[in-house]
């Protein structure tokens, strides 16, 4: 359940932030894995952090980017580098996904 805190933040989340969460969780479910520990942070922007189950890999998922750090990782997805938000979101399910095959 969300607190009044995480609601208001919610009302300010991106069309972006909600689609990439979504697909993100969508394509975990596929290989067994799940976000933990999520939590919104932020002072001038809010964002999403969480942890992927039963890894060590962390992904933050802002107003229009989105990053996995975990073990040798590092990899982030800015807007400018896309044409789309859905092409960066496509782009960073995928290379998460990927650190799971």
């Amino acid at each position: 359940m969300l607190d009044a805190k995480e609601k208001r933040q919610m009302k300010e989340f991106t069309q972006f932030q909600i689609n990439c969460e979504a697909e993100l969780i969508e394509a975990l479910k596929q290989v067994g894995l799940h976000v933990t520990g999520r939590r919104l942070d932020g002072i001038r922007e809010t964002y999403v952090r969480a942890k992927i189950s039963d890894t060590d890999y962390t992904v933050f998922i802002y107003d229009d980017e989105a990053s996995i750090e975990g073990p040798k990782t590092d990899l982030r997805f800015e807007s400018p580098d896309y044409d789309s938000d859905e092409e960066l979101t496509r782009d960073f399910v995928a290379k998460v996904m990927n650190l799971f095959k």
